[in-house]
């Protein structure tokens, strides 16, 4: 069609169109009564995919005239919009796809005119989903067996796999001739036998996603059987055997019962503790060695069982070995059985691999030895009959302190209590700190600090305080030697307690009460022995129940006031002890019920002038002027309670063998303290007359010194001063005889001329060097503690010697023999056996170290507090190294102190010597007073003698050349031929 001119009308296939035309900028102008039916312009495909859980969108757009509205179905239901599902100006959105959301959805445009569908199927990618799951089936042996499984999924090319366990059924060798799946999935398990039965699994799969699973029990049913039993059963000599019989049944067995020789063995009365019937073993710790029979419905076989000797150790490990770390430890363990035993070492507690090792003598070789070896180690030996084990422990000396174990923390108001149980100290005096941090959630900073809080010495708890109420803290503990720092113990977390918070109920609205209480009634004082019995009665009138009464005074016509306010209210009378002698008291009593007092009752007089005052238990005690008379002598007591307590009548008089056992102690305890007095006087006496008398004394000579050049002799004339003159002539001493090294005795009538020239002093060998060795004479009846004065509260017992008493002879003037000094010996037990062991026996517990450095610190600063014997290894290492930490803190340098274990096990017992040498040195040198002891048995410490010159001199000796650059005095060549001339002959 094509326009003719201006007004001219458009015709379209027949029909008069009503458009006109205008020329210009104007688009055409449709007539609004015409009508068009709907038309899609867009619609989805006829079949769409999704996977599972993705997002769908379907599209449908439709024109027409009138305007065609777009809706959607499914199942010829309408979409309704959702949380998941939206449906949008004819678009149908879902934004997560599910296996339910598959099915065919139709779009409908619809208007007067008419009507137009489309149709779209989804299909929903996903997992293969089970809808007839297997179920558990039980059947009897050699039946078949049959398990159902379906699923549906799209794609559907569907594959199914059934699981005996975690194992395949067609890898099983014996499932896999006799198990079948069907086409739908189901399993098929022909001719079962006992070891069919157990969990299947039915897996299907699709190839997508993870496949899903279900499973049931197969139950098979059969009669007892006995399995393979071993041809011979070796039991252990001595010890508990067993003999086990593997059966099976199901249901299970209702009896077991065993044959011994043909015969029937009765367990209840051979063992009377064995079990129920089961199919495990029984025991043989009573058995003869005679085959045993098991017999049952099924089969019964024969089981011989053969004693043999079970694994023996003929070499134990000790219980404890201590050894210092960087060593090399062996640790022997021999065992012998019949077959030989195989040992093997284990550490108690560890985690994987050790670094020990064995070697060809099934001894644990420790080399090097670490920390981490520190603990309790067991050697098993093992063979086919038994096994047997055997355990020690291994202390690592110096090393660090170990974790400390069960720390435990006990929260209290704003504080908390920190508890822990000690590890390992290395060998060495461990301290030990707390340390906590608060948990906040919003910290001020990214890394806050702990604080640490150190702990008193020897204590295993401590109580921090100052801590913010309910918030969380960390604590741990920390462990510290002289060599270090240890792990810290595990964290433990707590919440100190607060202050509780307390609701004030509400005050209950004043209600006016009327409360009746009336005064006690007839008040009277009755004198006894033990002071004034005042009784009564209770009040006539009363409301409510009564709370208590309180006693009042007053004396001599003064102020009233309270004697005992706590008078319980069901009690009628109180006695009151101890009045002043020649005073006036007048009493009066008061009954209260809560916060009700009645009035007060009648008053009585008591007067304790003239005879009053005689009578025991009234006026023995003055009460001092100004002071309340509730502080005098004893309170008021209930007369009932006072019966109660004593067992007698208050008015009656004490017994009199009580007052004679009471003066009698008295008396006995004031001798006893006279004669302690007198005792302890005595003993101070004696003790400073010995002091005295040993520092008057010359020093002794214990050994010849081995550095000293012999001795120069004074010759003597023709007759010698110390000549013995008998009567038929004079006897001479040989020339050039050491006379005061010979021991001899004068004979009888004889005389000797003038006074003993004194040889010169002679001294031991003090000097101290690192390659100082044992020296057995220098232990021998332990000179050198003796000469420390350790038993200073003793008699101090000094060795005799030959040589120190000539010496002490030549002194003296030459006259009578004295009748020979007994020489003091130390106490019973308090020397040592001859030579090295003897010497290490005697100070290995520590005790007598302990008191040595004790003796030398004043009274009351002793640093060992408890001084205890004890057999316990680890309690003699500990008071030896309180010891070394009292020396070295006494001044003795580090270098000059011995380990624990030079002495404890005598492994270098020459540095023990050394430095109890020092410490005698070291004592000397300080000069305080409390060494009384013999000061040339130890080397001499050098002191400082400082020289302080003058300007003056300091400047003229800047002048003087030093003899190190040479002289020009002395030898020269004044006088010798010229270099180069011929020697003059003359």
């Amino acid at each position: 069609m094509s326009p003719s001119s201006c007004g001219d009308k458009w015709v379209r296939f027949g029909f008069v169109l009503p458009i006109f035309i205008k020329f210009g900028l104007y688009s055409p102008r449709v007539d609004p009564e015409y009508a068009a039916p709907p038309t899609f312009l867009e619609t989805p495909p006829a079949f769409v995919e999704v996977r599972d859980q993705a997002a769908l969108s379907l599209t449908c757009r439709a024109v027409g005239n009138p305007q065609p509205v777009v809706t959607w179905k499914r199942s010829d239901q309408p979409v309704q919009s959702g949380d998941t599902v939206q449906v949008s100006n004819g678009t149908l959105s879902i934004a997560t796809v599910e296996r339910a959301s598959a099915g065919t959805y139709t779009c409908h445009a619809s208007s007067k005119e008419g009507t137009v569908t489309h149709t779209t199927r989804v299909l929903v990618q996903g997992p293969p989903v089970i809808v007839v799951p297997p179920q558990n089936v039980t059947v009897n042996i050699s039946q078949d067996a049959f398990l159902a499984c379906q699923a549906e999924a799209y794609p559907g090319n569907l594959t199914y796999t059934w699981y005996q366990g975690s194992s395949n059924v067609f890898h099983l060798s014996h499932l896999q001739a006799r198990v079948r799946v069907l086409v739908d999935g189901s399993l098929l398990l022909q001719r079962t036998t006992p070891d069919d039965a157990g969990k299947y699994t039915c897996t299907p799969s699709n190839g997508l996603w993870k496949p899903p699973s279900a499973s049931a029990f197969v139950t098979v049913l059969y009669p007892a059987q006995v399995t393979t039993m071993l041809p011979e059963t070796h039991l252990p000599k001595g010890m508990r055997g067993v003999i086990r019989c593997p059966c099976r049944a199901n249901p299970p067995l209702l009896s077991v019962s065993w044959t011994r020789d043909g015969r029937p063995l009765e367990l209840d009365k051979l063992l009377p503790t064995f079990p129920a019937p089961s199919c495990s073993s029984i025991p043989h710790s009573q058995l003869l060695p005679k085959p045993l029979l098991l017999t049952q419905p099924s089969p019964p076989q024969n089981s011989p069982s053969a004693l043999q000797d079970p694994p023996a150790f003929t070499v134990r490990p000790k219980e404890e070995y201590f050894q210092e770390v960087g060593r090399e430890l062996v640790i022997p363990c021999v065992a012998q059985g019949d077959p030989p035993p195989t040992i093997t070492w284990v550490k108690v507690g560890s985690v994987g691999k050790s670094s020990a090792q064995v070697d060809g003598n099934s001894s644990l070789v420790l080399h090097p030895l670490i920390k981490e070896q520190h603990g309790v180690w067991e050697c098993t030996a093992t063979n086919q009959v038994a096994s047997v084990t055997t355990a020690t422990s291994v202390h690592v000396l110096g090393t660090s302190p170990h974790a400390v174990t069960n720390v435990s923390v006990l929260p209290l108001l704003l504080a908390a209590n920190i508890s822990w149980e000690p590890g390992f100290d290395g060998g060495y005096f461990q301290r030990f700190s707390v340390w906590y941090t608060p948990l906040v959630r919003y910290p001020p900073r990214a890394h806050h600090d702990w604080v640490s809080l150190s702990v008193p010495a020897g204590a295993q708890h401590l109580l921090v305080e100052n801590l913010q109420p309910d918030t969380s803290y960390q604590f741990s503990v920390l462990a510290q030697n002289k060599l270090g720092s240890g792990p810290f113990s595990q964290i433990v977390t707590s919440v100190p307690r607060g202050f509780p918070v307390t609701t004030v109920p509400p005050e209950p609205p004043a209600m006016t009460v009327h409360v009746f209480l009336s005064p006690p009634r007839a008040l009277t004082a009755n004198e006894t022995v033990r002071g004034v019995l005042l009784p009564w009665d209770p009040p006539a009138r009363a409301s409510v129940a009564l709370s208590g009464y309180a006693l009042e005074l007053r004396q001599d016509k003064g102020g009233w006031e309270v004697l005992e306010r706590s008078i319980p209210g069901t009690d009628t009378q109180v006695l009151v002890p101890g009045l002043i002698k020649d005073a006036f008291y007048e009493f009066r009593l008061v009954a209260f019920a809560g916060s009700y007092i009645s009035d007060p009752s009648n008053t009585v007089n008591v007067s304790t002038a003239g005879a009053w005052g005689e009578k025991p238990g009234v006026g023995n005690i003055q009460i001092p002027k100004g002071e309340p008379p509730s502080c005098c002598s004893h309170p008021p007591v209930p007369a009932a309670k006072l019966g109660a307590q004593t067992g007698q009548d208050p008015q009656a008089p004490p017994p009199q063998p009580v007052l004679a056992g009471v003066i009698g102690g008295i008396c006995f305890l004031s001798v006893a303290v006279i004669f302690s007095t007198m005792a302890a006087c005595i003993m101070n006496r004696r003790r400073a007359a010995r002091v005295r008398k040993r520092r008057q004394d010359p020093p002794l000579v214990f050994s010849p010194s081995k550095k000293l050049p012999p001795p120069h002799f004074i010759p003597c004339p023709a007759l010698h001063p110390c000549a013995v003159i008998h009567p038929q002539g004079v006897t001479a001493i040989p020339r050039g005889f050491p006379f005061w090294g010979l021991s001899w005795i004068p004979p009888r009538g004889s005389h000797t001329l003038g006074p003993c020239p004194s040889p010169p002093p002679r001294r031991r060998n003090t000097s101290v060097d690192e390659n100082y060795e044992w020296d057995a004479e220098f232990a021998l009846e332990s000179e050198l503690l003796e000469a420390l004065q350790l038993y200073r509260g003793a008699a101090p017992a000094r060795p005799g010697s030959s040589i120190a008493l000539r010496d002490l002879q030549r002194h003296r003037e030459c006259g009578p023999p004295a009748p020979p000094t007994p020489v003091p010996r130390a106490p019973a037990g308090a020397q040592p056996a001859p030579g090295r062991d003897g010497f290490q026996q005697w100070l290995k517990d520590g005790t007598v170290l302990c008191r040595l450095i004790n003796s030398l610190h004043p009274r009351g600063q002793a640093p060992v507090a408890k001084i205890q014997a004890s057999a316990m290894a680890f309690k003699q290492m500990e008071q030896i190294s309180q010891f070394l930490q009292a020396a070295e803190r006494y001044g003795i340098a580090a270098t000059d102190i011995f380990q624990t274990v030079d002495l404890w096990e005598g492994k270098n017992m020459a540095c023990v010597q050394r430095t109890l040498m020092n410490l005698g040195s070291l004592a000397v040198a300080k000069g305080d007073g409390l060494f009384v002891g013999d000061p040339n048995w130890f080397p001499k410490k050098s002191q400082e003698n400082r020289r302080v010159f003058s300007e003056d001199k300091l400047k003229e000796g800047q002048s003087v050349i030093g003899l190190q650059m040479g002289t020009n005095r002395g030898a020269s060549q004044a006088g010798m031929t010229g270099y180069g001339m011929p020697r003059q002959i003359l």
